[in-house]
Parts: structure tokens; sequence; C-alpha cells
């Protein structure tokens, strides 16, 4: 991709953020700047929702807070196994093996998908502030300060934070210090699993009901035979040699490819495009065309008000899948113990109690959070590495 057409396809994300930047410098005075990169906006917006909240339940959150501590830990031991098995497929497969950052507006690495800017940022931010007043929750239920809320910037990132009394926090049990620390994972892993639910009972369903069978969309492989003949990706077949395919069951129905067969496709918008099929060059005696298949889907009834429910339908379908899968990830990613991280602030605090000799304690932790760390960098890196090697190897 040329700098010009990226620049024309991600305009609106360029643009956006461009805005986000001017906007922070433009008003930088009315920031904090922490670490150089970490700009702050302090509000007291959404406390007295914690202090409402909060009001005549404080045992029953101090209870899950609680409860939330072995659940961190499982988390934790969890998430170093997913991230350790993760780093053996790359080793194994780094030609198919991919992790990348995910920022709205951008397509994730290796994988193809989009990451939605308006929708992907409306998820970050519901995301985001779970997590954080769900820490300010479990603090103010074992009356802990809560000294502000607000926004955060590092560059055009967009965040938000509760800000917590650290120095008395410090000073309490560790159960105390273990409740507010896995409260805002905890939350994240909960809520995700309910937007799944949403999306799998309600939702999606109610998709289904509006909509009936319209042919098989179609993503077409450069240089196989679908693409050859002239078909391109987003073509819905509708036909295939005069059969009926209104449905993906309906394509696979009509049985094996045989190898070096002209097919007929029909597509939805009226070409009749021929394609021969090539030898698989897994088994030779099957036909390849080069496609994948999706299903194609049309309204029952395209009514004014059937097309506008279905449109918002279709919205809240694509939030609640990011919502699940953006939330269950950042969780994970926050038992996970790497400095910053929820999980190694747990892991520290358990550390300092069970190892009585203080300074082999931080090794100890500075050891794991490095490992923690070196695993996440692996997985970006292996890719990469192997993608740049490959290159080379194109060239020799």
């Amino acid at each position: 991709m040329s700098i010009l057409t990226f620049l024309i396809e991600y305009k609106w994300t360029i643009l956006f953020y461009l805005v986000i930047i001017l906007l922070v410098y433009i008003n930088k005075r009315k920031f904090d700047i922490e670490g150089k990169i970490v700009a702050l906006y302090r509000t007291k917006v959404g406390l007295r929702f914690i202090d409402r909240f909060v009001k005549g339940k404080e045992e029953l959150i101090k209870i899950l807070g609680l409860c939330g501590i072995g659940i961190g830990y499982i988390g934790m031991l969890a998430v170093f196994y997913l991230m350790f098995r993760l780093l053996l497929e790359a080793l194994k497969q780094p030609a198919v093996f991919t992790v990348s950052p995910v920022l709205p507006g951008v397509p994730i690495a290796g994988i193809g998908i989009k990451f939605p800017l308006v929708i992907g940022w409306i998820s970050l931010l519901v995301i985001i502030v779970i997590h954080e007043f769900s820490h300010g929750i479990v603090a103010k239920a074992f009356k802990q300060k809560i000294k502000s809320s607000g926004v955060a910037f590092i560059g055009p990132i967009l965040g938000a934070f509760v800000e917590i009394d650290e120095k008395k926090l410090q000073k309490q049990p560790d159960h105390v210090q273990y409740s507010v620390f896995a409260a805002g994972p905890n939350s994240n892993i909960i809520t995700s699993l309910i937007f799944m639910l949403l999306l799998g009972l309600l939702v999606a369903p109610a998709i289904t009901a509006m909509e009936v069978n319209a042919g098989v969309k179609i993503d077409v492989h450069d240089t196989l035979p679908a693409d050859l003949s002239g078909l391109k990706s987003d073509d819905v077949i509708v036909k295939i040699n005069n059969q009926s395919t209104q449905s993906v069951e309906d394509f696979l129905a009509l049985g094996n490819t045989v190898p070096d067969e002209t097919y007929i496709f029909h597509t939805k918008d009226g070409r009749a495009v021929e394609v021969v099929s090539r030898p698989h060059p897994e088994n030779a005696s099957l036909g390849q065309f080069g496609i994948d298949l999706y299903q194609e889907t049309a309204l029952k009834n395209p009514s004014g008000i059937n097309t506008a429910w279905h449109a918002v339908l279709l919205w809240i379908r694509e939030l609640l899948f990011w919502l699940f899968l953006i939330g269950l990830n950042i969780g994970l990613i926050n038992f996970l113990p790497i400095f910053i991280t929820d999980g190694a602030r747990m892991l520290q605090i358990s550390l300092n109690r069970m190892i009585k000799d203080q300074e082999k304690a931080k090794k100890t932790w500075l050891f794991i959070n490095r490992l923690g760390l070196l695993i996440i960098i692996l997985l970006f890196l292996i890719p990469i590495i192997m993608r740049i090697f490959e290159g080379l190897s194109s060239l020799a």
C-alpha cells in the first residue's frame, strides 16, 4: 500500500487522532503531565455516583471484592499459561501466527479485521470506565479516599481513570489492597461475558428472525481460478451450473469439486462467470476455486421501519462483539504481571509477605514481570522477524 493510498483509505482515522492531539495541545495548561507522555485531566465527575452506588451495599461489595481475590490469582495463572502456549505456537508456526495491538480505526495485523473507529472507541471507553469505576467502588466500600476521576491521554490514545489515595491504600490490610486491585480486571471479564450473552441470546436471534438467505458472498484469493476468471471479492453467488445456492449449505451440498472442470457461477448482479477448477495442492483428486464462503442475507420484509430497526440491531451486534472481545482481553492482560498491571501489584503484595528478605522479594517480582513483558514482546516480534527473513530469502 502506497502512502497516498493509506492516507486516502484512513483519512478519517488520521483526522480523528490529529484532532485529539490538537485539543490536548491547545488545552495543555488544564492537564497534569506525568512521565512526560501521559496527560491527565482531573475532575470530580462520577464520584457522587460511586458514593450513591456504594451507600447501603458496603458489606455486599466487600464480600464480592474478597471473592475476586481468588479469581484474580486464578486469572493470573491462567493468563501466564495462555501466554506460554501462544509463545509455543508462535515458535512452531510463525508464518501463520501473529499478535498485535489494537487501535480503533486500524486493521488488526494478521487477521485483516478492522477495529472500527467509532464503535471501537465507544467500546474501549465503556470497558475502561467499567474497569476504573470498579476499582473506585470497591475502594469506597472499604472507606478509602477517592481523590478524582478524569480523562487520560497517552499521545492520541484516550483513557479514563479513578484516582484513589495510594498512600492511604498502601497502609491498609492486604485483603483490602487485593480486593481493590482485582476489582477492575474481574469486572471486565464478568461484563464481557454478559455482553456475549446479550449478543448470543437476544441480539443475534432477533437479527436472524428478520433475515432470509440471499446467496453466498465470496472472498477471492489472488492468482487462483476464481480470481483469474474475473470474480471479485464480495460478489454474491446465487447459482452454480443452474443449481440454486442461497446458502453456504447449498454451496457445499453440490459436492466435491472436480479438478480441471468448468463451473458456471451466476452472481447476484446478473453475471455468468466460467471458472475452471484446478487440482487442490493437498489432494489432487479434488478441485479448487480459491474462494472463502460467507452467508449473504436479506430482510424478509424490507419496509422502512424494518430496515431502520435492522440497521440498529446490526450496530448493536457489532458493539457487543467488540465489548466482549476487547473487554475479555483487557481483563485477562491486566492479571498478567507486567509492572503497571493490577496483577503486578497483587503479586508485589504477596511476595513482600511471603519472602522476608525484601530485596529478594523485589528481585523476584522484577524477574516475573520481566518474564511477562518478554513473552509479550516475543509474541509481537516473532511474526515480524519471520516475515523479514522470508522477504530476504525471496530476494536471494
